[in-house]
């Protein structure tokens, strides 16, 4: 509610979340868990100066995998999920692919 929302939240919310709330806060945290290696991947390819096709594809599979991946994780379709995030850290590894040389 509100009056939690604007406090401190140093305690729990006083109830759990619904179960979309819950899986959208998973999703969140799945985020969070990639982004620093997509990050450090594309800074990497730059620095290195090693930017191709493939590494735009990659950057490019991670970011529209990411983008669905919410709405699927939220709707609870697990297999598909799945498959979204695997699309995701396709796109990771091509990245890290081309940062060292293997495009």
């Amino acid at each position: 509610g509100l009056p939690y929302n604007l406090g401190s939240r140093d305690e729990p919310p006083p109830k759990p979340l619904s179960k979309v709330a819950g899986r959208l806060a998973r999703a969140a945290n799945n985020f969070r868990e990639t982004f620093g290696l997509f990050a450090v991947s594309v800074i990497l390819v730059l620095l290195l100066h090693r930017q191709s096709n493939m590494s735009a594809l990659g950057a490019q599979l991670y970011f529209w995998a990411r983008v669905v991946y919410v709405p699927v994780y939220a709707l609870g379709i697990a297999v598909v999920r799945t498959l979204v995030w695997t699309v995701s850290i396709i796109g990771i590894v091509m990245v890290l692919l081309a940062a060292f040389g293997g495009a």
